[in-house]
């Protein structure tokens, strides 16, 4: 996926973030703060039993965090590119719980698109 389509994505699910303010604890580090424990279970319908918030989405916010230097908007095998930085901005800031104030808050430009 290409990143302006991984921006609009991510954007989506930042407006979940601030919506639904239990989706928090997919992004919390340590489960004593929240979080539910245990594992998901896709195979379940019910999402108060298949344990929906247990899981974490930081480990592909911090891989859309990164910024790479190299070439702006091609991969190729074992040559970064340069991921657009909105979009590290974005998983920035939902891996720092959606702030609207301090380092890690988006620019009001970017929110108002």
């Amino acid at each position: 996926m290409d990143d302006p389509s991984a921006l609009c994505l991510v954007a989506l699910v930042r407006s979940f973030f601030i919506a639904h303010s239990k989706l928090v604890q997919l992004v919390e580090e340590d489960d004593a703060e929240g979080g539910a424990g245990g594992v998901f279970r896709a195979d379940i319908d019910d999402p108060d039993v298949s344990n929906a918030i247990g899981s974490s989405v930081r480990p592909e916010l911090k891989m859309l965090a990164r910024v790479r230097i190299g070439l702006a908007g091609v991969f190729y095998v074992g040559v970064p590119y340069r991921r657009h930085r909105s979009l590290s901005q974005f998983a920035q800031n939902i891996l720092h719980s959606v702030p609207s104030t301090g380092s890690y808050r988006l620019n009001p430009q970017l929110t108002s698109v």
